[in-house]
């Protein structure tokens, strides 16, 4: 009897395996040509395919991996309807590396009718990974995350695909997707945090650390907030602080961490509670009182503020420090007396300290006390020689010392020059620090009245340029533009001013800032409106406001009011009869002005600034 060919092909090479040996890779067959397999019956071609396929099979139980790929593609030739077996000789040629030979076979095996499965779908993934055709892989990967979006192996070789495309959002979702299914490998993780860094996903970021903060506990927290501290979003890091400190109430460097991102995403009044509640447990704990007092200054809580450093200076009456901070509080709240008593005496417990004496300096100023200014810089030039701040503080006082002396006409000249002698060393501080605001401003400020504004509105664009919500500098800013400026500077103007007036909406000098304003760009009704709610305030006793009213008064045709309104000038400031103009030149006898009412007007100059009114510290 003839035997059936596939059950010769078996027998023969199950012999060749006999005697353990691994069997040589069989010299490849030629494939059937189709005359011969046409004259088989159908059921002789399944049964070679089946024999091979068996046979290939029985090698990969025997670990024998050489020709097994050969016979696996044999046997689908004999049976090429067969999509499964198609399938696994795609599978077999891979793994013996044969890429190419893999690749040329996909179009067959995949245009077999019957459903794909997600296993198959990887297969034909990765074949065309390793071809080179990433886009068409992932084509094929995608079909199969259709069908199963959880299969790890799957949204792994995703993941090899679109990093081959530099497609690195989606490779980082990918990644994220497959992290979380394996549940968070350590290097799985670390690799995840820095995808999500590359394509800036901070929203994948924030869940990956919430993520393993819940599973792996407060270590993991900690790091997500340094995290948020980095990322500067200190209102999510506060909470995240708060919810930390549950777990370890203890830390007290993690509450000051708690207390400082409060007050920097702007829950200070959260800040102070947390911290009166821990003073109130035990009111001799000086460092929990300290912090305490700390958040009330910076909060401009200051009746309590003074209170609470009172209270650590009994506690610990020998700390410098607590009388300099006593001090500030009393400077803020305008008790100058108070707080020049504070600074004094922590000047004697730290004599060596250079910022207990500016803190004294500034405190002195905003009292007015400038010949105690300029003796205390003396002494300080001997005590620290050669020391910058000695000179910044005498020219500080220069500043507000002019201002204070300039609407004096006989003392006008004084202040020029007290204006001119600050300047050098304002120059050389705002060259040296060029974000100290203050000094800026004071340079600014002498530069203008000392009629150099070019230089002037330089600096003030850098304050607002570094500070855009200072009152002060927006108001003096504008108003200067007003009257330095030409007329397409005006509706600049008029914004500046504006934004100081919300900031500061009863601020009666920024009110007439904001008529004069109106006044220039032809609203006088709106001018004379702002000008009569203010003319009551004490605040707007001074010549300019006067003046203002006069010329919008005229500028509306009111004559006889505008004169009346100079005349109520001279009443309080005779001082300044040289000084105003005739507002009837040609020479009405009736009407003029007593005393010389046809002297020229000397050159405007702006509205005093409001003078700080508390001593800030250094």
């Amino acid at each position: 009897m003839i035997r059936p060919l596939g059950a010769l092909l078996l027998l023969a090479l199950v012999a060749g395996c006999a005697g353990g040996k691994p069997a040589p890779e069989p010299e490849p067959a030629p494939v059937p040509e189709a005359d011969t397999l046409a004259a088989w019956s159908r059921e002789d071609s399944l049964r070679v395919a089946r024999s091979l396929f068996l046979l290939a099979l029985d090698l990969e139980n025997r670990d024998v991996s050489a020709g097994t790929a050969d016979l696996v593609s044999r046997a689908f030739s004999y049976d090429p309807g067969d999509r499964w077996l198609g399938f696994r000789a795609l599978e077999a040629r891979l793994r013996a590396g044969q890429v190419d030979s893999a690749a040329a076979l996909v179009g067959r095996v995949r245009a077999l009718p019957g459903d794909t499965t997600a296993t198959q779908a990887l297969l034909l993934g990765q074949t065309l990974r390793f071809a080179g055709k990433p886009d068409s892989a992932l084509a094929e990967l995608r079909a199969g995350l259709a069908i199963d979006d959880e299969n790890v192996r799957l949204l792994f070789e995703t993941v090899l695909t679109l990093e081959a495309l530099k497609r690195y959002p989606e490779m980082a979702a990918a990644h994220m997707r497959l992290t979380e299914l394996l549940d968070y490998p350590d290097e799985m993780v670390s690799k995840q945090l820095v995808l999500n860094t590359l394509v800036r996903d901070t929203a994948s970021q924030e869940k990956l650390y919430r993520a393993l903060w819940e599973r792996r506990g407060e270590q993991w927290g900690r790091q997500f907030l340094k995290w948020l501290i980095e990322a500067k979003r200190h209102s999510d890091g506060a909470d995240v602080a708060i919810a930390l400190l549950r777990e370890s109430p203890d830390d007290e460097d993690l509450a000051t961490l708690r207390t400082w991102l409060l007050l920097q995403s702007g829950r200070g009044a959260e800040a102070r509670a947390a911290l009166d509640s821990v003073w109130r447990k035990d009111t001799a704990d000086a460092k929990a009182l300290r912090a305490l007092a700390t958040v009330e200054t910076e909060l401009r809580e200051l009746d309590s503020a003074v209170v609470h450093w009172s209270a650590l200076a009994a506690l610990d009456s020998g700390n410098a420090a607590t009388f300099f901070f006593l001090a500030s509080s009393h400077a803020l709240k305008g008790d100058n007396e108070n707080a020049l008593a504070a600074i004094r005496r922590a000047r004697r417990l730290q004599p060596t300290a250079e910022e207990f004496p500016r803190q004294e300096g500034l405190i002195l100023t905003a009292m007015g006390r400038f010949d105690s200014v300029y003796a205390l810089a003396a002494e300080l030039e001997l005590l620290f020689p050669g020391e910058r701040f000695v000179d910044e503080m005498r020219a500080t006082a220069q500043v507000r010392q002019a201002f204070a002396i300039e609407e004096d006409p006989a003392r006008r000249r004084e202040a020029d020059s007290l204006f001119e002698a600050a300047i050098p060393t304002l120059r050389k501080r705002v060259l040296r620090d060029p974000v100290t605001v203050v000094a800026i401003f004071d340079l600014a400020s002498a530069l203008e009245r000392t009629g150099k504004f070019d230089e002037s509105r330089v600096h003030f664009e850098r304050i607002l340029a570094h500070d855009p919500k200072n009152s002060v500098a927006l108001n003096y800013f504008g108003y200067s533009l007003l009257i330095h400026g030409d007329s397409s500077e005006w509706r600049r103007a008029d914004t500046l001013i504006t934004r100081a007036l919300a900031l500061e909406p009863a601020n009666a000098s920024y009110i007439d800032s904001k008529a004069w304003a109106f006044h220039r760009l032809g609203n006088d009704s709106a001018a004379l409106e702002l000008l009569l709610s203010i003319e009551n305030d004490e605040e707007m006793r001074h010549v300019e406001f006067f003046e203002h009213k006069a010329e919008v008064l005229e500028s509306l045709g009111r004559t006889e009011e505008a004169l009346q309104t100079r005349k109520k000038l001279l009443e309080l400031f005779p001082e300044h009869a040289k000084t105003l103009r005739d507002p009837h030149p040609e020479g009405d006898p009736e009407r003029a002005l007593p005393e010389e009412p046809s002297v020229p007007v000397e050159p405007e100059k702006t509205a005093l600034p409001p003078a700080p009114a508390k001593a800030v510290a250094p």
